[in-house]
């Protein structure tokens, strides 16, 4: 850092001030992803128990013609997990965007505020 105020001079601070700025707000986005994947993960187990324990008691199911009650008890469990696994992606998409972005954006800004610290630009439009 102090190579880049060597250099550019106090014009990185503002890359440095927008890169920390946003730093507690990436924290929260991957606290949620962190909750949406120990959600779905929950799910998960209680989809894969209710699974193993139809085809541990398959004769009793194909007996008792259960095989629609726990299709419909599956399907239900499924559907819950795609929900929390679309929250997931939507949420790791927008923590790897603003990953991505955020670097162009103090670039931008840090290079804005020395072109106008050596044009005098005025910040009328």
């Amino acid at each position: 850092m102090g190579l880049l105020v060597y250099t550019l001079g106090v014009s990185a601070l503002v890359g440095l001030g927008i890169l920390l700025g946003v730093a507690p707000f990436q924290g929260w986005l991957f606290g949620k992803l962190m909750a949406y994947r120990g959600t779905q993960e929950k799910i998960v187990d209680q989809r894969v128990r209710l699974l193993t324990e139809i085809i541990n008691n398959i004769r009793a199911v194909k007996l008792y013609a259960y095989e629609t009650f726990f299709g419909h008890k599956v399907t239900e469990l499924r559907s819950q997990e795609l929900a929390k696994l679309k929250g997931f992606g939507l949420m790791h998409a927008l923590i790897n965007s603003t990953f991505y972005f955020l670097p162009i954006l103090a670039a931008v800004c840090k290079y804005n505020v020395i072109y106008c610290s050596h044009n005098g630009c005025s910040l009328t439009v």
